[in-house]
């Protein structure tokens, strides 16, 4: 099954990616199983991954979220004001 991920702010900065298509295993169906994948490719991630805001279709999502083909999961940092 493949979905898109975005990336949002510094988290396309640091991707240097705008999305990409993921394409999960069989068996892996969770917002939680594709984050895995992410951090895999993108270690410099998971140090945001008790920070990061996740949406799925533009609904935000937590990790027990059900994934099917074609969704897209968003990453986005925390909201920052100044």
């Amino acid at each position: 099954m493949t979905i898109t991920v975005l990336f949002f702010s510094l988290f396309r900065d640091k991707t240097g990616a705008d999305s990409i298509l993921l394409e999960l295993p069989k068996g892996a169906t969770t917002v939680a199983d594709a984050m895995r994948l992410v951090f895999e490719k993108y270690s410099e991630l998971e140090s945001w991954s008790d920070k990061m805001l996740l949406a799925v279709n533009c609904e935000f999502a937590k990790p027990d979220v059900a994934l099917k083909a074609g969704d897209e999961l968003a990453l986005m940092p925390p909201v920052q004001g100044g």
